[in-house]
């Protein structure tokens, strides 16, 4: 078995070995690569060797990389130095630098100054970047104004690398259930299948228990033994006792009647 170059450099880098580390990092970087070169930074910051992953920022800055700004609030993030990260994040937006908006935006998110990520995140959409809605969307659903929550996650929803299940919960914060259906719905026939539950979830909330039980068993169907439990919890929670007994006198799987039971047994009235 081939070792892998990136997991024997961070080894290295855990024994103190830098310059071994350096050595088999670079060599595995293509040379014109310098975001390549510019992540080695942060792998070494990551693992405490901050004068040598400053080094290495200088170093790519030298080369011309074009995000020399970005490559310095990479490597004080991965080095647990939120206050040296935002001031580098702040120069590298300043500068126009790709993605800048947007990183600072989440940066002073995780940070819980929402006001000024959502400032950053607008300027990132300004620029273009519309994955940035999906940020945006989560820090306005924080400070109230829904409604343009729900308008951002819509801008972001349809782009590749964005979750699309941010939307459905916002819109039935919102009181939005039917159009939270709809977008499961929508999220499902584009291959999110993991979102059934929540489907399921909206449904039942709106008192169409046959519908969610038709859901469930779609998944069943679909070969999802999971979706057992699923089934028996919500046919004990509406009382169908009978119904529940016929289910588990036709399935034939030991193990399904078990997720069957346990879903049943979980429902405390």
């Amino acid at each position: 078995m081939i070792d892998d170059p990136y997991e024997t450099a961070c080894e290295l880098l855990q024994q103190g070995r830098v310059d071994e580390a350096l050595v088999l990092l670079r060599a595995d970087a293509d040379p014109d690569d310098l975001e390549a070169h510019a992540f080695i930074a942060q792998t070494l910051a990551e693992y405490g060797h901050l004068d040598h992953a400053r080094a290495q920022c200088r170093a790519v800055a030298e080369r011309g990389y074009d995000r020399p700004h970005s490559a310095w609030a990479g490597m004080y993030e991965s080095a647990e130095l939120p206050a040296d990260a935002l001031a580098a994040w702040q120069q590298a937006a300043a500068a126009g630098e790709t993605h800048a908006h947007h990183n600072l935006a989440s940066l002073l998110a995780t940070m819980e100054r929402l006001d000024e990520a959502e400032v950053a995140y607008r300027a990132a959409m300004a620029a273009g970047d519309t994955h940035a809605g999906s940020g945006l969307g989560q820090v306005l659903a924080k400070l109230g104004p829904i409604e343009e929550a729900i308008a951002a996650y819509r801008l972001a929803a349809g782009d590749d690398g964005i979750a699309p299940w941010t939307l459905g919960p916002t819109l039935e914060e919102a009181g939005r259930t039917e159009e939270a259906i709809a977008f499961y719905r929508e999220a499902i026939a584009a291959g999110h299948d993991h979102l059934r539950p929540r489907l399921v979830r909206a449904v039942e909330k709106q008192g169409r228990t046959d519908e969610a039980l038709a859901l469930i068993r779609e998944a069943i169907e679909g070969g999802d033994p999971r979706a057992y439990t699923a089934l028996g919890h919500l046919l004990a929670k509406h009382g169908r006792h009978e119904e529940l007994a016929a289910v588990a006198a036709r399935t034939p799987s030991r193990h399904d009647r078990l997720r069957l039971a346990k879903g049943a047994e979980a429902f405390q009235p």
